[in-house]
């Protein structure tokens, strides 16, 4: 037998009890390697390697996401500008409103809720007081349900001249105050709205002049 030069033959022939284990190894390695390469190369165009075309369709797919997404979006929400004061201080004259067309869709509006509602071609924001069945009234700025007087979470303004006599709601219907009730009565708009005519909740504001003087 000749002298045996490469060096892992010599490994090779100095643990023959290890032969059989390296050499079924060497063989599944070798059988491994081609699949792999094929894998690499089938998958390189789904990681980022493809071609310009599967490019195409996958910006495609985004831009197609991205539309329908928006136009959901525009669907449910819109942007509203409040336009006076009888929301001070908790809405400003300026102020930039997200509204969920979609809010009472499945369930009616609580009270404290900031809602818009249409009165003719008008539109007006007011913060919901008063749910259908109960009594409501107004005595010197204060909410009374009831008869009880109703502790409101919120920051309002009010005046001792502000009064609305004892009232009933119907079914479906709800009673709307501005925030502001120090405004003269004649220049108040309290209305109570119907299901039907409550377009939305408020989600939030965004005041685009925060420095002004909100009370001017």
């Amino acid at each position: 037998m000749g002298p045996i030069e490469h060096p892992f033959e010599i490994s090779l022939m100095r643990d023959l009890s290890r032969l059989p284990e390296i050499a079924r190894r060497s063989r599944t390695l070798r059988k491994k390697l081609p699949v792999v390469a094929f894998c690499m190369l089938r998958l390189g165009p789904r990681i980022g390697f493809g071609t310009s075309r599967s490019r195409s369709a996958l910006w495609a797919s985004i831009a197609a996401v991205a539309i329908a997404a928006v136009g959901l979006l525009r669907w449910r929400f819109c942007l509203c500008l409040a336009i006076g004061h009888s929301m001070w201080p908790t809405l400003a004259s300026g102020d930039l409103l997200l509204l969920d067309r979609w809010a009472y869709v499945h369930k009616d509006p609580s009270r404290g809720d900031i809602i818009v509602g249409r009165m003719g071609r008008d539109l007006l924001v007011k913060r919901v007081v008063g749910l259908p069945g109960e009594e409501i009234e107004i005595n010197a700025g204060l909410l009374f349900v009831n008869g009880s007087l109703m502790r409101e979470s919120h920051t309002y303004k009010i005046s001792p001249d502000f009064n609305i006599g004892k009232g009933k709601l119907f079914k479906g219907s709800f009673a709307t105050l501005g925030d502001n009730r120090a405004i003269p009565p004649r220049q108040a708009v309290h209305p109570i709205f119907s299901s039907n005519q409550i377009v939305g909740r408020v989600l939030f504001s965004l005041k685009l002049w925060p420095f002004r003087d909100k009370d001017t």
